[in-house]
């Protein structure tokens, strides 16, 4: 019996132990609350309040860019913009007086700062206006380079006015747009092939990549950009009496030379476009193979001038287009048993606005003239 009411004793006493602790778990409540609060800041900054209770409340953030200051119960947390493009996020830790705390998590989203236009845009010679849409989150700040170019962004969407062009060449300027640390800008292109580059000479040229002597290293023609009754444009190398059929898109005003174009001759060679891979040291005359640049306005410390920067535009399949050659041939049929080798092979392909009567253009240092050698260097690629 003893044994039995000593057993009963210690079970009522684990029981009453039991119920103390739960009692005291039950009246243990944080004093700590959040009553009010919008911890989701936008991109472009803002400050939020949190309205909390206890006594003595002291709060700080875990990160430098959220700020964070207390009156009374009222948090107030500030944040300027983010120019990340990826959302941030931080814990705000508020403690009371009495050890009481809460940690309130705060996030900001990243900018969005994305225009549906392309880098750089042609229009033609009459005064325009077309609109883009502008998608982004901050306040952004719109200028141009040009007085006869102006910008606006309302609601979502960049308008772009241009002034009809009446100088009788092609013009560009540029359209910035900036929000703090973030900034980009288009190029505005106005001109129209048949007004203001037809009929027009240039200087075709580039670098020799095998001339080790830099003062012969320049490889330049005089050319003439010119269009038939059929509307087919070429360039008419006039001291060479060669002539280079070409394809014009006036809409990017851009000029693209393919390969397996008959030029002329030259002694008893028959002469084409070939279009090359400086890096793989091969020459095609494919006709579907192009290198393509754009006519744009380049300015310098002398002032400014109208040219064309060639690249590589696709078009040739396991291969880089950035070069340009003549090719001979013995016969007017290309191909590899016909293929004698190449002139004036040449990188860093241009096309420059060359005025007659004023000397040399600023591309070229050096004049047109020139003698070819027939280099069998380089291997043809059909």
């Amino acid at each position: 019996m003893k044994k039995l009411f000593n057993i009963a004793l210690f079970a009522m006493g684990c029981l009453f132990l039991a119920s103390c602790s739960d009692d005291e778990y039950v009246d243990k409540v944080n004093s700590v609350q959040v009553s009010e609060a919008d911890t989701e800041i936008p991109a472009a900054g803002a400050t939020k309040t949190l309205t909390v209770t206890g006594e003595g409340i002291q709060a700080e953030a875990d990160d430098a860019w959220l700020a964070v200051s207390v009156n009374g119960n009222t948090i107030t947390a500030t944040a300027d913009a983010n120019y990340s493009r990826e959302s941030r996020h931080t814990f705000i830790n508020i403690k009371a007086a009495n050890g009481d705390f809460l940690k309130v998590n705060v996030s900001q989203l990243g900018a969005v700062f994305v225009l549906d236009a392309p880098a750089t845009i042609a229009y033609k010679d009459a005064a325009t206006e077309a609109t883009y849409d502008f998608n982004t989150n901050l306040p952004v700040q719109v200028t141009t380079s040009d007085s006869w170019l102006k910008a606006k962004l309302v609601d979502g969407k960049l308008t772009i006015n241009a002034d009809a062009n009446e100088t009788g060449s092609i013009r560009s300027g540029y359209v910035i747009y900036q929000a703090g640390t973030l900034a980009d800008k288009i190029e505005v292109v106005q001109g129209e092939m048949d007004k203001d580059i037809v009929g027009k000479y240039y200087i075709l040229g580039g670098i020799d990549p095998d001339e080790e002597d830099p003062e012969k290293a320049d490889v330049m023609f005089l050319t003439q950009l010119v269009k038939d009754e059929a509307g087919a444009y070429s360039l008419d190398f006039p001291l060479d009496e060669w002539t280079l059929p070409v394809t014009v898109d006036d809409a990017t005003l851009s000029i693209s030379i393919a390969g397996g174009q008959p030029m002329g001759m030259w002694r008893v060679y028959n002469i084409c476009s070939l279009i090359g891979d400086a890096t793989a040291g091969s020459v095609t005359w494919n006709t579907a193979v192009t290198i393509t640049g754009s006519m744009k306005v380049y300015k310098d410390e002398a002032g400014s001038f109208v040219a064309a920067e060639f690249a590589d535009d696709g078009k040739w399949s396991g291969k880089v287009s950035d070069c340009f050659s003549l090719g001979a041939f013995t016969s007017t049929t290309y191909s590899s048993s016909t293929f004698a080798g190449t002139l004036a092979f040449f990188t860093n392909v241009y096309l420059q606005e060359y005025n007659l009567a004023a000397g040399a253009p600023k591309m070229a240092k050096r004049s047109s003239a020139q003698s070819y050698v027939l280099k069998t260097k380089y291997s043809a690629v059909k």
